[in-house]
């Protein structure tokens, strides 16, 4: 198993609104070519053609049949069914900027509409092995697009050409982190984050020999743990409705799991001691647990 099909398997027990479902299969069939007679849907996992067949069946009560060619599992959906299903998602390829916009007005219905993107033309690769996100798109109209919501997220992939077909990717850790966030998958998050404090924790062992590791390792126990309340609270959409001192520190925590209370509030506009940044997440993680116990997230 890849661990781009751990992840998108992942996606598969999250409980969702129907607005948010809607934004998923939107994303799912933004960037899929169609010649307006039939899309098709490819994985190499039939786990996940299941999972998007359980999708549809929930919106227009179909199944598609799951065909295979080579290594390549698909389903091909045809008219009328997609031109139904677009309906009652109030989907179309003409409106695609203008579903764009709708969505990046609700947090939780756009980090579905990322989701759904990366769910049919996204893969990531092991932190363990290499730093790669990429999405495989099939004109440049649709790459320029996608690049342009990715940057509005302060995500800045890069374009490049892979089979003379148009590519979307990055190999920073911090923006696939980043990207992570916005989707929800925080464990996956934590595996690039890891991965990277893993390299700097490295780089400042062989510059300072006295470097604290116990120290660090309980920094980070506790910067993960806030950085689950905050990526619920930006799951679940309540993360816009946070005062502004509370997004602030949340946004420099996310930033960097390996700095200090001290070093957050000193970094707050304007700097707050250290008691005080300890307050502020402190509440951001009383307000995640305030809202899993009354089962809204």
């Amino acid at each position: 198993m890849s661990y781009s099909f751990d992840l998108k398997k992942s996606f598969f027990n999250i409980k969702m609104r129907k607005c948010c479902k809607n934004a998923l299969l939107c994303g799912m069939f933004a960037f899929l070519p169609s010649d307006g007679n039939k899309i098709r849907i490819s994985s190499e996992y039939k786990e996940l053609l299941d999972y998007y067949n359980s999708l549809f069946r929930d919106i227009i009560f179909e199944d598609f049949d799951i065909n295979k060619n080579g290594r390549l599992k698909f389903i091909e959906i045809t008219t009328p069914y997609f031109t139904d299903l677009f309906d009652k998602i109030n989907f179309s390829y003409d409106r695609i900027e203008e579903i764009i916009d709708f969505f990046s007005r609700k947090n939780c219905c756009f980090s579905s509409f990322l989701r759904g993107i990366f769910m049919t033309i996204g893969s990531i690769s092991s932190p363990g092995k290499a730093y790669h996100l990429e999405f495989r798109v099939y004109n440049d109209k649709n790459a320029d697009i996608l690049l342009n919501i990715l940057k509005d997220k302060d995500l800045d992939l890069k374009k490049s050409i892979r089979n003379r077909k148009p590519i979307i990717y990055t190999s920073s850790a911090d923006i696939i982190r980043d990207f992570l966030a916005e989707i929800g998958a925080v464990d996956f998050m934590f595996d690039y984050t890891n991965a990277s404090i893993e390299k700097k924790l490295r780089n400042d062992i062989n510059r300072h020999s006295n470097c604290d590791n116990a120290n660090i390792d309980r920094v980070i126990d506790a910067a993960e743990v806030s950085a689950r309340s905050i990526a619920s609270l930006r799951r679940a959409g309540y993360y816009d409705s946070l005062p502004y001192e509370l997004k602030e520190i949340a946004e420099l925590r996310l930033n960097d799991l390996t700095e200090t209370l001290e070093q957050l509030g000193a970094k707050c506009n304007p700097p707050i001691s250290k008691s005080k940044a300890f307050r502020r997440i402190k509440k951001i993680n009383l307000i995640a647990d305030k809202y899993k116990k009354e089962g809204k997230i």
